[in-house]
């Protein structure tokens, strides 16, 4: 589905795509020291604001890494950072172009020193994808307030036809029942309308053993979830760090 001129935005999705050797980087150092208040200047001037204006309440909510399957996605490492309003921002294609750029270059001046000063002779590749995200359902979980220590984000497209009922089964069944295991801190269901799958699903979780445990296995197992997964398109599960 090609990206809307201008999309109801909630979130700001920033995908940050770096060598696997960069790992360092993230264990180095606070990565909220090091992107910093800069961070939002960049965002504020990408989207056409005044320097220091507030963007809706602009505020940074998360920050997950995982290191990537090479058999499915490419190897290497993929952080994703989260620009949440406070309220609803109408954003346009335009404005997300010319931030991504200006957030290229932001982490690229950022990172490179440190990944040169490693002793790595070539230079630090790296990649920014920048996504509009819609949000739909925010569910507050079965441990909520507690800290999380797992990112899992479920992204996928859907078989033609089905979106609805898709839809529907995560709001009703789906996400208030994976919100009410233990071990689950919030579940948030997004509509991404840029890069990647249309449909969004991330949870933050006390760890990776929630997604084996027998209450999360018994919500994926009922006959709604056997019938709406198999319209699934491409679907893409992501267990991440936060950081």
């Amino acid at each position: 589905m090609a990206p809307k001129p201008t999309a109801i935005t909630h979130r700001l999705l920033l995908g940050l795509a770096l060598p696997p050797q960069a790992q360092f980087l993230l264990q180095s150092h606070s990565w909220a020291d090091t992107i910093g208040a800069q961070l939002f200047t960049q965002v504020n001037g990408g989207l056409g604001f005044a320097a220091g204006a507030p963007v809706g309440g602009l505020h940074l909510s998360r920050m997950a890494s995982v290191m990537l399957d090479g058999a499915q996605q490419g190897e290497g490492l993929l952080v994703f950072i989260y620009l949440d309003f406070d309220s609803a921002q109408v954003v346009s294609l335009a404005q997300l172009g010319s931030l991504q750029t200006l957030l290229k270059d932001y982490f690229s001046s950022n990172l490179q020193p440190q990944w040169v000063a490693s002793g790595h002779q070539l230079p630090l590749q790296l990649t920014v994808n920048l996504s509009r995200l819609e949000l739909k359902l925010d569910l507050k979980g079965h441990d909520w307030g507690q800290e999380p220590s797992v990112h899992y984000v479920v992204q996928t497209d859907v078989q033609e036809g089905w979106m609805s009922e898709i839809e529907s089964w995560y709001d009703i069944e789906h996400m208030p029942g994976l919100a009410s295991v233990p071990g689950c801190m919030s579940a948030k269901r997004l509509i991404n309308h840029d890069a990647g799958p249309r449909s969004f699903a991330c949870y933050d979780l006390e760890s990776a053993q929630v997604l084996t445990s027998g209450p999360w296995m018994a919500v994926r197992a009922t006959d709604w979830s056997s019938r709406a997964r198999p319209h699934f398109v491409n679907p893409q599960r992501m267990v991440m760090d936060r950081l």
